[in-house]
């Protein structure tokens, strides 16, 4: 009875099964468990693990935004590692969505297990062309210069085609990436060939490069207000008062100011006029204005209903008793 009864269950379990689609094998395996290794600009690499309950002959479809890219083969029990080479390159600082879907031999993907991941490419990708390799610059698609690289060269890069141009978005059936053309360090505006650049991972920065980031977001932003309404006491992009566009500007860094002019005057560190650097905050008319120095002898600040937000030369400011300045990024 007990054997009966058993047979029966496995024969109602199969006829679900099949009626519903879904494979003994699929029942058996779990989904693949893909994560994020690197994101490049150019190249995305994720990995699969918990391999070992699938069959030396397994395989896995990567579909990127929908669309087959490649089929990786199972190679050991551990983990893949799957780089996207895809059907057109990469763009940088943008999302894509990544599907790995087991293939089984004789049953096609098994979307059921379909593992779904969103990345997003990085803004930029490092390269190093080591010693010895062999760096040109062109003039359309001929080689002008060459030169041969005495020692390591690092900077940032982007994959270009045989003109020059660069090949991001692009169909890989119809354009070739023949070069990483460097944008800055050293060599900069100078290519090597693909073949002789390696990705390696995006240098950390320093405290002073971090500041001087955060430093040119801030006046950026603040610059930007240039030709706005003054309003008294308002806070609102180009249409504000004098503490209302500093406490607005220091916002974009994740500095929280009191939209007061004199408790601006008692913020960060205070520093001497004549070392002032962008950023610094200037405090006038004994905490009853303040300015923003932007560099190059220039200030933006709200000024009066009639002046609005303007960007003034500092001879300017001869018309304002100077407080103090304060430093906030240091």
């Amino acid at each position: 009875m007990k054997k009966l009864i058993g047979f029966l269950t496995a024969a109602v379990m199969t006829a679900v099964m099949l009626c519903s689609g879904v494979t003994a094998s699929a029942l058996t395996l779990s989904r693949p468990q893909v994560k994020l290794k690197t994101a490049y600009a150019d190249q995305v690499i994720l990995t699969v693990g918990n391999l070992s309950a699938y069959p030396s002959n397994a395989k896995f479809g990567v579909y990127r935004s929908g669309r087959l890219i490649k089929t990786t083969a199972k190679t050991f029990a551990s983990g893949i590692t799957i780089e996207d080479s895809g059907v057109t390159y990469l763009k940088p600082d943008t999302v894509y969505t990544y599907n790995v879907v087991p293939m089984m031999p004789g049953s096609g993907p098994i979307t059921s297990l379909s593992t779904t991941i969103k990345v997003k490419t990085a803004a930029q990708t490092s390269y190093r062309a080591a010693v010895g390799a062999q760096v040109v610059k062109l003039s359309g698609s001929a080689i002008k210069t060459r030169a041969k690289l005495t020692k390591a060269c690092e900077g940032h890069g982007v994959l270009v085609a045989a003109d020059g141009k660069a090949v991001a978005g692009k169909s890989l059936s119809d354009t070739k990436a023949m070069y990483v053309k460097f944008t800055d360090g050293a060599y900069k505006g100078w290519y090597v060939r693909t073949t002789q650049a390696k990705r390696i991972a995006e240098p950390k920065k320093t405290h002073e490069q971090e500041i001087a980031e955060k430093r040119k977001i801030v006046c950026d932003y603040a610059a930007s207000m240039d030709g706005g309404y003054y309003v008294w006491g308002g806070a609102a992009y180009r249409a504000c008062d004098c503490s209302g566009l500093t406490m607005l500007a220091y916002k974009q860094v994740g500095i929280d100011l009191y939209h007061s002019a004199y408790a601006q005057s008692l913020a960060g560190i205070g520093v001497s006029y004549n070392d002032m650097q962008p950023g610094d905050i200037i405090c006038m008319n004994y905490g009853g204005h303040v300015g923003l120095y932007l560099g190059n002898g220039q200030v933006v600040h709200a000024l009066n209903p009639n002046d609005g937000i303007k960007i003034t030369p500092l001879s300017y400011l001869k018309y304002f008793h100077i407080d103090c300045v304060r430093r906030l990024l240091y």
